[in-house]
């Protein structure tokens, strides 16, 4: 993904070095791409929301990104990570919660992540990682500011996550399932399309979209897709747009 899509994508938008990256858990679906990333664009932090991974490969991960001279910095519950001229801030680091419900028989706390809300003028997303229903209803309970226009479904969509009372409480008016192609008959849940109608919420899939693209600018934002030329694999991606938003 990292090699592939992420630095091809900054490439061609004239981006040779980045800020900083944000990695809400070490599941090697949310980071395995990011060594590329760190290798060719050298970030000055990495975010985190724990030292400690499941595999080799994220001790690697963290090697490399000392070796960078890069920081790696645990992000905490209500930290802001940028502020100008658009606001990042982590909710909270679910990681160093202590709750016993958010901890699995394994010992593997499965609602473990940082929760990040981004703004630049009157958009906001929501990127609440692989968090399940009990962190939601956490979230919920400590009325921490949830709402955002945009929200990347917790989990990619799963049933173990995204219930209504999270999403009633972020209200967005689109949500973004991020899967690959093999995963349509599993995510999102069977249950989720409907759930979404009932809230006024657009469902946007990437198995359906391909590369979802927000943009925003002083008026509005406008999100796009990015989708293969039937017919003819050699062509460049067909960037189209899904919608538009003047205001708020």
């Amino acid at each position: 993904m990292g090699e592939r899509v992420i630095a091809p994508y900054l490439w061609k938008n004239g981006i040779s070095r980045i800020d900083a990256i944000i990695v809400t858990h070490p599941d090697a679906d949310h980071y395995n791409g990011l060594p590329f990333i760190v290798e060719h664009f050298s970030p000055s932090t990495v975010w985190l929301n724990s030292f400690t991974g499941h595999d080799t490969f994220f001790e690697d991960f963290l090697q490399q990104i000392e070796n960078k001279g890069a920081a790696s910095i645990i992000a905490t519950d209500d930290q802001q990570l940028r502020m100008q001229p658009e606001l990042i801030h982590c909710i909270a680091n679910t990681t160093r919660w202590l709750d016993t419900e958010f901890t699995q028989s394994s010992g593997r706390r499965e609602n473990s992540g940082l929760v990040v809300k981004a703004c630049a003028k009157d958009l906001c997303l929501l990127f609440p990682g692989d968090i399940g229903k009990g962190a939601e209803h956490a979230l919920v309970e400590k009325e921490y500011s949830l709402h955002a226009n945009i929200l990347l479904s917790p989990h990619h969509g799963s049933a173990t996550s995204n219930s209504e009372q999270f999403l009633k409480t972020v209200k967005p008016k689109y949500m973004v399932v991020s899967a690959g192609k093999g995963k349509q008959k599993t995510f999102p849940h069977s249950e989720l399309p409907g759930l979404c109608s009932l809230n006024d919420i657009n469902l946007l899939q990437t198995t359906q979209y391909g590369t979802i693209e927000i943009v925003s600018n002083l008026t509005g934002y406008k999100i796009y897709g990015y989708q293969k030329y039937k017919n003819n694999p050699l062509a460049n991606l067909n960037r189209f747009l899904i919608a538009e938003f003047s205001g708020d």
